[in-house]
């Protein structure tokens, strides 16, 4: 799994920022994306409202490939913003108290 993580500017909320995620995964001829808010709480990351997934199948395991490697372009260019999270850290799904 690839975790992006942007954090940026939003006049609309009230702390007026925000902060989003973005993962990425693929399982042979599967790529599977997940997207949404996520808070931060002592340096572990969790999901905001849950996450919002997405699976796409492809033909041939060459073309998931190349998707991943157009995903994190895209994802990673200057206009999106979005930065890798250190290896080893992942996005919790909330826990409920």
């Amino acid at each position: 799994m690839i975790p992006l993580v942007w954090v940026g500017p939003n006049e609309v909320n009230t702390t007026r920022i925000s902060v989003k995620a973005y993962t990425i995964r693929r399982s042979g001829r599967t790529v599977m994306t997940e997207s949404g808010h996520i808070d931060v709480v002592s340096r572990k990351y969790f999901w905001r409202y849950g996450s919002h997934p997405r699976v796409r199948r492809f033909r041939s395991t060459e073309a998931a490939r190349q998707c991943v490697t157009t995903l994190m372009s895209e994802k990673l260019s200057k206009s999106k913003g979005y930065r890798r999270l250190p290896p080893g850290v992942t996005i919790r799904r909330p826990t409920n108290n």
